[in-house]
């Protein structure tokens, strides 16, 4: 089936000249909207376009508009329909300058502004976003992971750090590369009172003293993979693999990772929990 679509640029003050509404035939499935009204297309895509918190409209057959914000859910399915069944869906998204993708599966259907990703599906589309305050990033092994940074009382201990992730419905989370690493590095810089402070990680050091400054680390929260992070950003000096085997995020120049110790270490600020989406 082709996906039917067309573009609404509408020009409306304070918000984003790249964020636009893309309409398609379409029905959100498997989720009801907290809001329902009556009214027509171009007022249902018109209201959800005026709204910096919808994500989402959908317009059906008998003349509903449902909004979805981005509050509200993590995953929505969007399915194809066909034009006669006279069922519309708008999608708030990236798409450059003025422009108009010939085919739907090129659209960048991105709103960054939300962190916020639209994922083509085999018969559709899927959002994949996180609660609100978590940020989302797109794993190289095609997974999307939400992270957040969760203040601690200085000192506090790694189980300390993963009880305040499990309470949140999270784990304490692993990094798979520098951009995530110097976005970690930001929430540590405000709460820092000495050079050694930082974030507790996921990620434990599996080495024998015959490896006095291995890298072999390995990950427990069931998305990181691989020690790409680690590369020329490892903070640990010689013979210590064995005493220094999990990891913080620490704010000074250089690298940004730290190894330390997994039970003497006291002077953790925060932690960085994450959750994997798909």
């Amino acid at each position: 089936m082709i996906f039917v679509y067309w573009i609404i640029f509408l020009c409306v003050p304070l918000v984003s000249s790249i964020d636009k509404m893309l309409t398609a035939y379409g029905r959100v499935v498997g989720l009801e909207s907290s809001q329902i009204i009556s009214t027509s297309l171009d007022l249902c895509l018109t209201d959800c376009y005026r709204q910096s918190n919808c994500i989402l409209a959908f317009f059906n057959s008998v003349g509903h508009c449902s909004f979805f914000y981005n509050n509200t859910t993590r995953i929505i399915d969007v399915e194809e329909t066909s034009e006669e069944q006279n069922q519309v869906v708008g999608f708030k998204c990236f798409l450059p300058d003025q422009s108009c993708p010939r085919v739907l599966s090129n659209a960048n259907l991105e709103l960054p502004v939300f962190n916020v990703f639209w994922q083509k599906a085999s018969n559709g589309w899927k959002l994949i976003k996180c609660l609100d305050g978590w940020r989302l990033f797109d794993r190289s092994n095609n997974s999307y992971v939400c992270m957040k940074f969760f203040e601690l009382s200085f000192g506090s201990s790694r189980l300390v750090a993963e009880n305040v992730c499990i309470e949140n419905n999270s784990k304490l989370s692993g990094v798979a590369n520098s951009k995530e690493t110097l976005w970690i590095r930001e929430f540590v810089k405000p709460f820092r009172t000495g050079d050694w402070d930082g974030a507790w990680l996921d990620g434990e050091r599996k080495c024998d003293t015959s490896e006095p400054n291995c890298h072999n680390y390995t990950w427990s929260d069931g998305y990181t993979i691989g020690n790409e992070a680690l590369a020329n950003n490892l903070y640990s000096p010689n013979n210590t693999a064995t005493k220094q085997s999990c990891l913080t995020v620490f704010a000074e120049k250089g690298p940004h990772l730290n190894a330390v110790s997994c039970t003497n270490y006291k002077m953790a600020v925060g932690v960085m929990c994450g959750y994997q989406l798909i």
